[in-house]
């Protein structure tokens, strides 16, 4: 009878640290509305960094010389189309998202660090990029800075 009790009672403890022990915790809620889309870094392979400052123009220091640029963008709130410009034109099926952060605070999720990859090819003589997120709430449509680069 020791035994069977003794093993209900590891069989209780399993479930309940199973159900009821995890700590990593998330709470829904209402999606944050998008305010705000920075494009926060460039890079030409992935790897070094340049940031951005907090400008509405930029040109980068960072020269391209390979075959994709790479772009890091901020997101605060949520947006469920992020459109890719490149003086006008619409380059967004030919950017990759290849990476996704998000940005907590109190265990919720409050926005996201998106990264691109994107073609040289696919830009005009001008190179510089913009992003157009659209808001998962309401009807928000917010641009971001843009910026500007050299290729070699």
């Amino acid at each position: 009878m020791k035994k069977f009790f003794g093993l209900l009672f590891v069989v209780t403890l399993a479930f309940t640290t199973i159900f009821f022990g995890n700590v990593d915790t998330s709470y829904a809620g209402p999606a944050a509305p998008l305010t705000k889309v920075h494009i926060d870094q460039i890079s030409k392979d992935g790897v070094e960094w340049e940031s951005i400052p907090n400008s509405s123009l930029y040109q980068a220091n960072t020269i391209i010389d390979g075959d994709y640029v790479y772009i890091r963008a901020t997101f605060a709130g949520y947006s469920n189309t992020n459109l890719i410009y490149n003086v006008g034109n619409n380059i967004t099926r030919y950017a990759k998202e290849y990476k996704k952060e998000f940005i907590t605070s109190g265990n919720i999720v409050v926005g996201f660090k998106r990264y691109y990859k994107i073609p040289i090819s696919e830009f005009t003589n001008v190179y510089s990029l913009q992003i157009l997120g659209w808001s998962t709430t309401g009807t928000a449509q917010i641009w971001s800075n843009t910026i500007s680069f050299l290729t070699e």
